[in-house]
């Protein structure tokens, strides 16, 4: 399962890479689904809610990128998920965790979506929060990753979210000025027009994988009138 799988581009990442006989996009929204569909009419998506159990199928792995920045309780998400998997199952997790940047307005960036994510009851870096996390089977992994990005792709990234969540946001109206987050969006969208491929910042992301432990028992018969310890 591709868990929250939004337009279809991390499912099409796993068909690639491990080619199972099946595999199933799930995310809750009917617009991103639709894209997905038309992007990939070879995969199967299906409209689920991630927070919903039991899934559509008991599948052998659930990967989930970026999803859990939008679920308040990540340690009850994590442990449901982890239910729902096949014996010797593996979940594998990646979050965003911090961000390294010569630029001051992709930090003021992040500022304004943490904040906007708080108010939500969510984290945006739910990286941290799964670094020190108890986990319910045997952790395969659990580190940091860095990765370097050029300028025209942190725009791309960042970009149409000032211009989309950020201008139908009344928390964001009414805790910053228009000025501040206008220059964000400017200096952003100056990014994608330079189609700079120099690199000024580096983003970290923790990656979880934990598989379901199996417990084995082994019932001995003992000849009747035995005695034993």
């Amino acid at each position: 399962i591709d868990l929250g799988c939004g337009p279809g581009y991390t499912t099409d990442m796993l068909q690639y890479t491990l080619s199972p006989d099946t595999l199933v996009g799930i995310d809750n929204s009917e617009q991103v689904l639709k894209l997905a569909k038309m992007r990939f009419p070879k995969l199967q998506f299906v409209k689920h809610n991630v927070l919903s159990y039991p899934f559509p199928i008991q599948p052998d792995l659930i990967y989930c990128r970026f999803l859990l920045s939008h679920i308040k309780d990540i340690e009850n998400a994590v442990s449901q998920w982890f239910s729902q998997l096949n014996p010797e199952g593996i979940l594998i997790i990646e979050e965003f965790e911090k961000v390294e940047t010569s630029y001051t307005y992709i930090n003021d960036y992040i500022k304004v979506n943490s904040e906007l994510i708080a108010s939500q009851g969510a984290c945006l870096r739910a990286g941290k929060e799964l670094k020190d996390m108890p986990f319910p089977g045997t952790v395969l992994e659990n580190s940091e990753h860095k990765f370097q990005v050029n300028d025209f792709t942190v725009g791309c990234w960042l970009y149409p979210n000032t211009v989309s969540i950020w201008q139908n946001s009344t928390f964001i109206k009414n805790r910053y000025k228009t000025a501040f987050l206008n220059n964000i969006s400017y200096e952003l969208k100056k990014l994608i027009e330079s189609e700079s491929r120099e690199i000024h910042t580096n983003w970290f992301l923790r990656k979880i994988a934990v598989k379901k432990q199996v417990i084995y028992y082994n019932f001995l018969k003992f000849p009747e009138g035995s005695v034993t310890d």
